[in-house]
């Protein structure tokens, strides 16, 4: 009796396996194409996805100089009712990749009328050049 008991209590409902969290696959809504400024060799692609409910906007871009101590690679909107809305921040190593993902209506989203990435340099005097930028339809 003492061993049904041990055995039935070591199976109870909590130790079934749980089913994995459900995966949703994003669509993609849009996709911005995203160009080089200036004298950069940069190339970029923005694309505004939809999880269930929930919107977002990814970004890859490639050929971008690696940052330096002193550098970050900024992702913004810019062009909208207010200030430029900051999206992210990342270092560029010597792949040369920036890759962000941030969390954003496609309401808001288009608001602006740019996607932009910029390098800002922290010296004396602090610097910002923006190096890639796509046109946000509207």
């Amino acid at each position: 009796l003492v061993a049904v008991f041990a055995a039935r209590s070591l199976f109870t409902e909590d130790d079934k396996p749980k089913p994995p969290p459900k995966v949703i696959t994003p669509v993609i809504v849009e996709r911005i194409q995203m160009k080089p400024v200036g004298d950069s060799r940069a190339r970029g692609l923005a694309e505004v996805l939809r999880r269930g409910d929930a919107e977002s906007v990814r970004v890859l871009a490639a050929q971008l100089k690696p940052s330096t101590d002193k550098q970050i690679y900024q992702l913004l909107l810019t062009g909208g009712p207010s200030e430029d809305k900051l999206l992210g921040n990342s270092a560029v190593g010597s792949e040369r990749i920036f890759v962000g993902e941030a969390k954003i209506s496609v309401e808001e989203l288009h608001k602006y009328r740019r996607i932009e990435i910029r390098v800002v340099t922290n010296g004396a005097p602090p610097s910002e050049k923006t190096v890639l930028r796509g046109k946000i339809p509207r």
